[in-house]
């Protein structure tokens, strides 16, 4: 009896085992098969199987990495959505990345006199062809931000990097030392994928930026298009310094697209055509709301 009963529960424990392989509840079980699938074609199924891994062990670095890009994939976001934000930007303010805005920081200081310029023309930064379909996806840019901010944040935020980080047109930060703290993450992590984590943050960043500036700000700011090829904000039914404050964290988040974008170019040797459309629109946004620099 004893016997029969022993070789029951053997058996038992046979069919458990062979359950929990073909359902793996290990991160990188998990993350084998969400490869897997999405080489397959199958980005939901990868979608779900990242999930789970995330939620067996959200520290695990090279899953919050695999998550992020394949959310954007799920919702077909890549690198040129990066490019039509900041592009529509520079179209509205008549400039382009080979042809900077005129205007500088000192210009736009001291209060906001557009409504009275006879050379500005108010627009609404929401009529952009694209613009619903990036308000619908707008979940999954915040999502993306939180799964790669503990893994990018710290290394693309340099301090003061709104007063001193462009000097002459160029960036000033230490690439190297950015690169190499990405590198220091997670031993598993290549170069291939913090390539491809740094085009999907910039990505989330600058949709989400948009997105508060027209969504958050609407009523409270007036868009113009200058002149001098620049754009103006105006605050409405607030201050220039309440408009400045509660658009600072967005412009910051703008700035780690930028570094993001441009360290990305340096990781795989490319082209800083991106970079400079990236650089010209964060100058455009940077100048008519982000909190003065100390003596401008």
């Amino acid at each position: 009896m004893r016997s029969r009963l022993f070789l029951a529960a053997f058996a038992a424990a046979l069919v458990v085992s062979g359950c929990d392989d073909a359902i793996p509840t290990e991160p990188d079980d998990l993350l084998i098969d969400a490869r897997i699938a999405r080489q397959a074609g199958d980005v939901d199924a990868a979608v779900d199987l990242l999930e789970r891994a995330h939620e067996a062990d959200a520290s695990d670095a090279v899953v919050r990495l695999e998550l992020a890009s394949t959310l954007f994939e799920q919702a077909d976001l890549g690198v040129i959505d990066l490019d039509r934000i900041a592009s529509y930007l520079l179209e509205e303010a008549g400039t382009s990345a080979a042809s900077p805005a005129a205007s500088a920081p000192a210009a736009k200081a001291g209060g906001c006199a557009y409504a009275d310029d006879p050379t500005a023309e108010p627009f609404d930064p929401t009529e952009f062809e694209e613009y619903d379909q990036y308000l619908e996806r707008a979940s999954v840019a915040r999502r993306v931000r939180e799964l790669l901010d503990p893994v990018i944040a710290d290394q693309l935020r340099p301090a003061d990097f709104l007063c001193s980080g462009i000097q002459d047109g160029a960036l000033v930060y230490d690439a190297d030392a950015a690169l190499a703290a990405l590198r220091s993450v997670d031993p598993r992590i290549t170069d291939e994928q913090i390539a491809s984590a740094l085009a999907v943050n910039a990505v989330a960043e600058v949709m989400d930026t948009y997105l508060f500036l027209t969504e958050e700000l609407d009523g409270r700011a007036q868009w113009y298009r200058l002149g001098d090829g620049s754009i103006g904000v105006c605050p409405v039914g607030i201050t220039e310094e309440e408009l400045r404050q509660l658009a600072e964290e967005s412009v910051a988040d703008m700035g780690e697209a930028l570094l993001s974008t441009d360290l990305r170019a340096r990781l795989i040797d490319s082209s800083t055509e991106l970079v400079d459309v990236v650089l010209d629109a964060y100058e455009e946004v940077r100048d008519d709301l982000a909190p003065y620099c100390t003596g401008s």
